[in-house]
Formats: structure tokens, C-alpha cells, sequence
């Protein structure tokens, strides 16, 4: 048998991983930053998901967000709703696309790295 705790859909993740599993495609990446909840990520989603820095920090390549970024045809990315200065897009569109408590869910998509696309989009405002 097998249940979850019942604080568990009052926690940002599930909400947030249930929009993933729905608008989820084939080579997508799933990451998470800064924010707690990976594991939760790992068992709502059942991708593998990759821990990223703070846009800035000093980081190992794997954790680069950029290179996170750059690397999939589309990303989702679970952060925190406050989010640090400068906050680059790496020249890919930046859609606000569910928010749940504190937390964040980007979708990072469109042109490719190096091409330049200003702004982010909110939920409901494109």
C-alpha cells in the first residue's frame, strides 16, 4: 500500500508537479532551484530533475542554471517567487505558468540560447 502524508496537499510541490505531469513533453527538463521540495519533485514527477544555483552564484557545472536552461528544448523550473537581481532568461521566453504558496513554476522555451526574447510572461497575460 502505498499514501502520502496529509500535510502533503497543503505543500507547494504536488501543486505544482501536477502542472508538469500535465503539460510535460518528451526531452523536457525538470529542474528545481533554491527552494525546498526536490525530493517531492522526484517522487510527483518521476523525471530526473537537476538542482541549479541562483542565477550568478558560482556553481558547479551541473547545478549552472544557464546550462540547464540552454541544454533542453524546454524547462521547468521550480524556484521561489522572490527572486534575485539581475534574473537573466538566458535569451529564452520565461513563462510564469503556476504558483503555489512561495513558490514559482517557470517554463523556459522558445529560441534557443544566445537569441534574445525580453520579459516574462505571467499566467494569463501573453
Amino acid at each position: 500500500m502505498f499514501g502520502e502524508p496529509l500535510v502533503e496537499p497543503f505543500k507547494p510541490i504536488p501543486a505544482l508537479a501536477a502542472v508538469i505531469q500535465r503539460e510535460r513533453r518528451p526531452g523536457d527538463v525538470v529542474a528545481i532551484q533554491r527552494v525546498a521540495g526536490g525530493n517531492a519533485l522526484i517522487f510527483y514527477t518521476r523525471p530526473r530533475i537537476a538542482h541549479i544555483a541562483n542565477p550568478g552564484e558560482a556553481a558547479p557545472l551541473p547545478n549552472d542554471p544557464e546550462r540547464v536552461i540552454c541544454a533542453a528544448r524546454r524547462a521547468f523550473v521550480v524556484t521561489s517567487r522572490k527572486r534575485p537581481l539581475p534574473d537573466p532568461s538566458y535569451g529564452r521566453r520565461r513563462r510564469e505558468i503556476a504558483v503555489s504558496n512561495k513558490d514559482v513554476l517557470f517554463l523556459y522555451d522558445g529560441p534557443p540560447c544566445g537569441v534574445k526574447f525580453s520579459g516574462v510572461e505571467r499566467a494569463g497575460q501573453r
